[in-house]
């Protein structure tokens, strides 16, 4: 029976699943951009509140439920938060005006923020504790794939309509929760590595579980390195096919373009995933956001045709994000991964929410797309600077193993 199934290969087939159908909703809205514009009238100030929006509602997803989800189980967040940014898709392709679109982006948000921190907790604690950060990373990976296919849906589609892209946004993880309450075991809460402690750890403060037990440092640092790099991804991510358009591309191309920076960031996370665990850590983060210094670089200067400039800088914007993911939940024990993943996933939000609403305040004010592409630069670089400290992989397994202290 489906159900006997060990969550060991279950858990994380479901939460890839989970991502892919997220990573289609998170391009959904830069693919419709140009569309929902004419359809509303809306400035580029007004469009990178609607992106913005939806990257607010990420944010507060994320605290709420990664926190939530040890406490109450992750199965049944997991399946709420699909159903919620599902049915919230739906309704964007219904929003009779602005402020409703607004909202409907918000709501769609609320959902996918809920969602992300709950399946990188249960693909972490699904198996070897040696191997989480490199099966995160490679489960998480969907996320860029999903919003490759959303461009290569859009692309092979020409004269499709924006709301069709937020109908399959919709219709598919509706589909994805009723499989994963059906299929998918509830998995035990662990408690047994909280060593020492007289109460299970998850009911310690929030606080405690962030920033005790040695914790302080590799929090703070997954904080401003997720940060930073968060405002570069979301910044392309939302507003790509409207640059390239901006830069003199065919609307064909410039779907393209971005159809290539999402597959390449599936092809990078796969690539860096698959590294982590073999690689020294410092040495493979400064090729990691070596590249993602040369993709912006290549991407600004116009030198390289856009589609590959495009995928060169996917494969290193996306995958330093997501090589972060994989190392989101790692500094803490089993029964705290859902509140330090989703406290290192709502600070990246604040960088989502901040990057497409400096690309809209730039470009109202008369700026270029190669000014908007140069302003990353130095945001990158911060992004890196702060990733030092997670550079020692032995730190951080010390403060897993230091769990005891927190209290």
């Amino acid at each position: 029976m489906a159900r006997s199934v060990s969550n060991t290969l279950v858990t994380p087939a479901l939460c890839f699943l989970a991502a892919l159908v997220e990573g289609y909703d998170l391009q959904s809205a830069g693919l419709a951009a140009p569309q929902l514009a004419k359809a509303y009238s809306l400035s580029p100030q007004t469009l990178g509140m609607v992106f913005s929006a939806s990257t607010l509602g990420l944010l507060l997803g994320a605290i709420l439920c990664g926190r939530l989800s040890d406490f109450i189980g992750r199965k049944g967040l997991l399946v709420t938060a699909l159903m919620v940014f599902g049915g919230f898709s739906i309704a964007t392709a219904l929003a009779p005006d602005v402020h409703s679109l607004l909202a409907m982006r918000f709501l769609t948000g609320l959902g996918l923020g809920g969602a992300f921190p709950v399946l990188i907790a249960l693909v972490a604690a699904s198996g070897d504790p040696r191997t989480q950060a490199r099966r995160v990373t490679m489960v998480t990976a969907g996320m860029p794939l999903g919003g490759a296919l959303a461009g290569a849906l859009v692309a092979a589609q020409p004269g499709l309509d924006w709301t069709a892209i937020f109908h399959v946004g919709g219709i598919t993880p509706i589909m994805l929760a009723v499989v994963v309450a059906w299929v998918m075991r509830e998995p035990t809460m662990p408690q047994s590595l909280d060593l020492a402690s007289p109460a299970p750890l998850r009911s310690a403060s929030t606080s405690t579980v962030l920033f005790g037990g040695g914790r302080a440092v590799p929090t703070l640092a997954l904080w401003v390195s997720s940060f930073g790099t968060l405002v570069v991804l979301y910044l392309l991510l939302n507003w790509l096919p409207t640059l390239m358009i901006s830069r003199g591309l065919a609307r064909p191309e410039a779907l393209l373009a971005a159809a290539a920076f999402s597959a390449a960031g599936a092809v990078g996370t796969l690539v860096l995933g698959a590294l982590l665990n073999h690689l020294r850590r410092g040495l493979l983060l400064v090729c990691v956001y070596g590249g993602l210094g040369l993709g912006l670089a290549v991407l600004a200067g116009g030198f390289v045709p856009p589609i590959a400039a495009a995928a060169l800088a996917g494969f290193f914007v996306i995958g330093a994000q997501f090589v972060l993911y994989g190392l989101s939940a790692e500094p803490y024990p089993p029964s705290m991964k859902g509140t330090g993943a989703g406290a290192s996933v709502a600070a990246g939000r604040l960088g989502a929410l901040a990057g497409p609403l400096m690309a809209g305040l730039l470009l109202t004010a008369g700026g270029t797309a190669g000014q908007v592409l140069a302003l990353l630069m130095p945001i990158a670089l911060i992004a890196f600077l702060a990733t030092l400290p997670l550079g020692r992989r032995e730190s951080v397994r010390g403060v897993i193993r230091s769990g005891a202290g927190i209290v």
